[in-house]
């Protein structure tokens, strides 16, 4: 595939369509320019984390899903507790 794309004033071009379907590319991707050894140059991208693209990275089966109003008075009865004197916690 062969696309074209001229350069502006700012030294700035516009992916042409076909080129960033190919890519996946989306507004806010990092692209990556690499000239190889024998002098072609390689666009890749990094890809913006979005909501859909993180899911399911924060899973952890071990840890219990815990409402936020009993994980606000679990963290209440914690500092209440660090914060009495050490022999009025036996």
């Amino acid at each position: 595939m062969i696309q074209k794309s001229r350069l502006t004033a700012k030294y700035q071009i516009t992916l042409p369509g076909a080129i960033r379907q190919h890519l996946g590319a989306h507004v806010g991707d990092i692209l990556i320019f690499q000239v190889t050894d024998d002098g072609h140059v390689a666009i890749d991208i990094v890809a913006k984390p979005t909501a859909e693209r993180l899911r399911g990275r924060l899973h952890r089966p071990s840890l219990r899903y815990v409402p936020y109003p009993e994980a606000r008075r679990q963290a209440q009865d914690e500092r209440a507790q660090t914060s009495q004197p050490s022999d009025e916690r036996q």
